[in-house]
């Protein structure tokens, strides 16, 4: 038996190390075999279904009425297509050849091209002072020191020119209000706030200012321009920054809906007065070209928009916040998608969502443009899926491995905690409290995430150096891939995210603290009137109970009742405007400038609000000097003084005194 048990042992060891030398033999051999080759992007039966796929998915599931879509690689248009409805009344298809989109932002490429153009020419020079392409001056304010230094080209083309952004008339709905483009750009003016090429903000007035410049140094409408040294030469027969569009093409735009309640409703055409920021209107076939000439070095079937050392000059990065963030080119934001580099540019109206992709490495393009749909929130991630769905497909990239958080990460976490506001919004005008609604929140956590609050999305990030972090949901393709901490030069911790940038709050600008004030101030308001008017019910009912007040104790109940009422009011009354929001745009209608008589007396109210609010505080100095009412009344009237303090501090951040 003990005979059997070492013979059988000495057969189960052999055959364990026959096992062991087999799986090295099969690992050795799955590591030489190649990697599953990726789908021939040439198959147009294959790229048809699979787009085909992905674009009915999103239709269906985001309610978007229509979409234009045109891919190209090495001087070919690999597909054009059209989805759904161009027009939901009589059912007209969507036609990549002929039905025209508003494309948004992505008009800045063209912008950009027309720069070059001129740069080559020896007409412009990016680091020359801009106001020497003018004829007025820009900025005409300044809010910190440095801020007044000379505004370049180059940080026009980079959004680095330190100027504050505001969309007050970026859109309007009627042709009558339309203005020529240098007297839009010097009605609306904004003020420098940081110094040029310190910070990325992304700025619409910079775009349209560089078009400015280039109807300046030419002497012709930027439209004009554009057509004969950029469409013309491209054939792209169906573009144009006109407003409203040539008569003959006006049948051929695509009507645009959002889906609201169960219902399409349709928009009107969007006038951008600030043209080269936005205003192109294009097909799928026309931005393909454009996406050609960019990929063939400035050059389009044998006609040439741009030098190859220009374009390259173009494409090559000029700003970034770190040097493993995506920066920005002379037009185009950089990004990174498989690891490969990536040029594009996003672009939304109130209305359309579009967005271009290049991929110089592979010489492929992507452009795609929405008319619609639901939640505008949601329907501006769309283009981004579409098309890391398509490099996943046709361009797939090693997996990205995410690291776990170093032990003394959590105290480098913490350092980062607080609120962070854009340096992309409004700093003198009333729109500044829409800014601050997009801070961003960092949190550390005891386990060494970052964690992040994003446009109301939950993000969390790993350290891969200090100050820099990635998502640690990386493959799930998460809006922000990776973000950068450092210290800005005015002492406040900058926040860097590909093309956005923030800088800490202090905590009296927080909107955290605003918050509280405001909430504060409201219970005060709410409290007072309801205590009053319930005392004065009762005294009423019961008489002989009224007391007879000196004038100094009618003087405080005037202001205090005066003030509470009128704040109600100025609330009542922002909540009434901002709440008359049209279906189709999804925005209320003062952003396109629709604004009543009690629009006006409303914005008006904060004047009012201060004086009897200052009154207020004066009535309660008083009453404790005098001895009016009791202690605990007293205690009462103070707090509505603080109140009307807390209210005026609210205001004044906020800009809410025209």
């Amino acid at each position: 038996m003990k005979r059997f048990w070492r013979s059988s042992g000495g057969y189960r060891r052999r055959a364990r190390t026959v096992v062991c030398v087999w799986l090295w033999c099969m690992a050795a051999l799955l590591v030489a075999l190649p990697a599953a080759a990726a789908p021939d992007l040439n198959d147009q039966a294959a790229l048809g279904a699979f787009l085909d796929g992905i674009m009915t998915e999103q239709l269906n599931s985001y309610r978007v009425p229509g979409v234009t879509l045109s891919i190209v690689q090495d001087g070919d248009v690999l597909f054009s297509r059209g989805y759904g409805y161009a027009d939901l009344d009589d059912y007209t298809a969507v036609d990549p050849e002929q039905t025209l989109f508003r494309v948004g932002s992505v008009s800045k490429l063209v912008t950009g091209t027309a720069v070059m153009q001129l740069v080559e020419e020896g007409q412009l020079e990016l680091d020359r002072d801009i106001n020497d392409y003018l004829d007025f001056q820009v900025p005409d304010r300044v809010l910190s020191e440095g801020a007044g230094a000379p505004i370049t080209m180059r940080h026009l083309l980079t959004h680095t020119p330190g100027l504050e952004d505001a969309a007050d008339g970026l859109f309007f709905l009627s042709e009558d209000r339309m203005m020529p483009l240098g007297e839009y750009l010097q009605q609306y003016k904004p003020a420098g706030v940081f110094e040029p090429g310190q910070l990325l903000g992304y700025s619409n007035y910079g775009s349209a200012l560089a078009g400015y410049a280039v109807e300046q140094i030419t002497g012709q409408p930027f439209a004009e321009y554009v057509d004969e040294h950029i469409f013309e030469p491209l054939a792209m027969e169906r573009s144009s920054f006109q407003q409203p569009l040539p008569p003959e093409w006006e049948a051929d735009l695509a009507r645009a809906y959002k889906y609201v309640e169960d219902t399409f409703h349709e928009g009107d055409f969007e006038f951008i007065p600030a043209a080269p920021a936005g205003a192109l209107s294009t097909t799928a076939a026309d931005m393909a070209r454009f996406m050609m000439a960019h990929l063939g070095d400035g050059t389009f079937q044998g006609e040439t928009i741009l030098l190859p050392e220009t374009t390259e000059k173009m494409h090559a990065r000029q700003f970034t916040h770190h040097p493993q963030l995506s920066g920005v080119t002379l037009g185009f934001f950089e990004d990174t998608v498989n690891g490969r580099r990536i040029l594009a540019h996003s672009g939304g109206t109130m209305l359309f969502f579009s967005h271009m992709f290049l991929v110089p490495e592979e010489d492929v393009g992507l452009f795609v443009s929405y008319s619609g749909g639901t939640e505008a929130g949601e329907v501006l991630r769309l283009p981004r899926k579409l098309f890391q769905a398509f490099m996943d497909q046709y361009f797939p990239g090693p997996e990205v491995s995410v690291p776990s958080p170093q032990e003394d990460a959590a105290a480098r976490a913490a350092g980062f905690a607080g609120e962070y506001h854009p340096t992309r919004m409004s700093f003198t005008g009333d729109e500044k409290f829409m800014g601050l609604i997009q801070a961003v929140q960092l949190q550390g956590g005891d386990d060494g995430y970052l964690r992040a609050r994003i446009m109301g999305s939950a993000e969390e990030f790993v350290e891969l150096e200090p100050g820099l972090y990635i998502n640690r949901d990386i493959g799930e393709n998460p809006m922000v891939r990776k973000l950068a901490l450092s210290e800005h030069v005015s002492g406040q911790t900058l926040l860097a995210m590909g093309g956005a940038s923030y800088l800490q709050a202090p905590w009296y600008g927080s909107l955290t603290f605003l918050g509280a004030l405001m909430a504060f101030s409201v219970l005060m308001i709410i409290v007072t009137l309801m205590g009053w008017t319930g005392a004065w019910a009762v005294r009423r009912a019961r008489p002989g109970t009224e007391t007879v007040m000196k004038p100094g104790e009618r003087a405080a109940r005037f202001a205090a009742v005066g003030f509470s009422l009128t704040t109600a009011a100025f609330l009542a009354g922002m909540a009434y405007t901002f709440g008359q929001v049209d279906p189709a745009y999804g925005v209320p209608d003062i952003v396109f400038g629709i604004t009543t008589p009690l629009t006006q007396i409303v914005f008006w109210l904060p004047w009012l609000m201060i004086v009897l609010g200052a009154l207020t505080v004066v009535c309660a100095a008083a009453a404790w000097f005098r001895r009016y009412w009791t202690t605990a009344a007293r205690l009462h009237y103070s707090l509505i003084a603080l109140s009307s303090i807390a209210m005026f501090w609210v205001l004044w951040f906020t800009n809410m005194f025209p």
